[in-house]
């Protein structure tokens, strides 16, 4: 068809009576949208950020690093992540911050890779989450490098249009990061300015991510800013055998669960959750350090004796004579025990030692290798009310009690609920024996007397936490916040008096505590 023929019809007086409004109309709507155009539609450079393909402008993709050395202002406010940020991680980690009760949303695993995750609604506050992630044969290394790498964040995380380094101090690793997330269709898209920093507690990284004002890049109508952001992490090795759920029960007052693990060269390690309501951390320790009341409820202590106490940091040595199955003879104990306070969470370790003074018989058969520590916190209710009214125990035991390990288990899981639910009752009883005016024995007495460390002291001797701790082979366990236990374990390791508790032990227990971890 010819040109000529195509015109005089297109140009019929029909046709241009028929499309004349329309035209009018969109010539008007382009005007007026030119004319009240947002802000970042008038800069070119905003639509770098929804198209990764397009050659950036060299403004952009130059990644903009400006040292904290030529900006000696905000190195003298110690910027925008300080120790403070450190320390609500922390507490976050270790469960201490005080928030509402969390709930469980997700708990699933795959061969190489297993995630859980929890939620709690704040009453002034958008929901809050936290999750635990699991990567076999991962280094904590190479996952922290991973979640900090935003170059390579783009093969992974498909939310993630843009990002650009702002600010960077090579001093102390604290970054300053722009990134514009995609959000579903029915929402615009978001901007974030995020600040960044590390902190590594001896290879276990607390990683702090928050939103953080920074004036230099303007605020634009789109891509929408989020200025509350907070997303942070710990990040550590976890090493050892996997646990083996034994047992999961409750009263109204009471809770138990128990795990177990096989480690290639040893006896069988167990761990345990005991949660007892209307209960305080001094009453609990004091409960399980007094061995004068201990036979209330402990049918198997036989016998109990204070070889050696120091009044000056608490450090015992204690003889046991426990009973044991008919099929046995009865088991014979020398333990080395010590407290640490760290502000009302109290980690008290118990295990064997030699001591010469008491020589060894053949029976009772002495225990050598035996190890038997816990932690012992104030934990919320679980009426649900916000009161810290319950008390949480945390127990990490095994021994040697020389018989077949596999007959030991069988042992230990046959008679595990009949031994615990005992204690609940004996509790109760040391409860209302103190109520009622009852003194303390000698051994109550020595659990009172506790050495004291913080967060702070931690922070002080870290450098000397990676020079000792690094001597000896990383042990294993779950999800227990490692600094404050270490912390203890480090700013005291040197005072421990008649070397009954030796550095060794108490960097041993620290990273045990560490480890454990608590799956709920």
């Amino acid at each position: 068809m010819e040109l000529s023929s195509f015109f005089p019809t297109f140009c019929s007086p029909d046709l241009l009576l028929f499309i004349a409004p329309l035209w009018i109309a969109v010539v008007i709507g382009v005007l007026v949208g030119w004319v009240w155009r947002p802000s970042w539609a008038r800069d070119d450079k905003i639509f770098t950020f929804f198209n990764n393909n397009l050659p950036l402008p060299a403004a952009t993709t130059t990644t903009t690093v400006n040292s904290f050395e030529s900006r000696q202002v905000y190195k003298e406010k110690s910027w925008f992540l300080t120790g403070d940020d450190f320390r609500h991680l922390w507490n976050l980690v270790e469960v201490k911050d005080g928030g509402p009760s969390w709930i469980q949303m997700m708990d699933r695993s795959t061969p190489t890779f297993s995630y859980q995750a929890w939620r709690r609604d704040p009453h002034d506050g958008p929901p809050q989450y936290r999750s635990r992630t699991v990567f076999e044969d991962a280094t904590p290394e190479m996952v922290r490098d991973f979640f900090w790498d935003d170059d390579f964040r783009s093969n992974w995380d498909d939310m993630l249009l843009f990002s650009s380094t702002l600010e960077a101090c090579k001093d102390t690793g604290t970054m300053v990061v722009q990134w514009v997330r995609k959000f579903p269709f029915f929402c615009s898209d978001r901007e974030y300015i995020i600040g960044r920093r590390i902190w590594d507690a001896g290879r276990v990284f607390y990683c702090v991510t928050k939103g953080v004002q920074y004036p230099s890049v303007p605020r634009q109508s789109k891509p929408r800013r989020v200025d509350l952001y907070y997303s942070s992490w710990c990040i550590r090795a976890d090493g050892g055998p996997s646990w083996i759920q034994m047992m999961d029960r409750s009263t109204p007052t009471f809770s138990y669960q128990a795990w177990r693990r096989d480690p290639h060269d040893g006896p069988p390690q167990y761990r345990s959750r005991t949660v007892f309501e209307d209960a305080t951390p001094e009453m609990v320790r004091d409960f399980f350090w007094d061995d004068d009341f201990r036979s209330n409820w402990d049918d198997m202590l036989l016998f109990s004796s204070t070889l050696e106490a120091c009044k000056d940091t608490g450090t015992m040595v204690v003889q046991w004579v426990r009973k044991f199955p008919f099929f046995c003879s009865d088991r014979e104990y020398i333990i080395g025990r010590r407290i640490w306070d760290a502000g009302r969470v109290f980690y008290c370790v118990t295990k064997g030692v030699q001591y010469p003074s008491v020589p060894r018989q053949s029976k009772p058969r002495r225990v050598d290798l035996y190890y038997s520590s816990w932690c012992i916190r104030a934990v919320e209710s679980k009426r649900g009310n916000g009161e810290m009214t319950s008390c949480e125990v945390l127990l990490f035991h095994h021994e040697d009690m020389g018989i077949p390990w596999e007959i030991a288990k069988l042992g230990v899981r046959q008679g595990m609920w009949g031994a615990v639910k005992k204690i609940e009752p004996g509790l109760r009883a040391y409860q209302r024996a103190k109520a009622a005016g009852a003194g303390l024995s000698p051994s109550a007495i020595m659990a009172q007397i506790n050495t004291k460390v913080s967060v702070e002291e931690f922070m002080n001797e870290r450098d000397s936490t990676g020079e000792v701790a690094g001597d000896e082979k990383p042990s294993s366990g779950k999800n227990i916040p490692k600094m404050l236990v270490v912390g203890g374990a480090i700013a005291l390791a040197c005072t421990l008096d008649k070397g009954l508790l030796t550095k060794a032990v108490i960097f041993g227990v620290a990273r045990r505590f560490a480890r454990m971890g608590k799956r709920m």
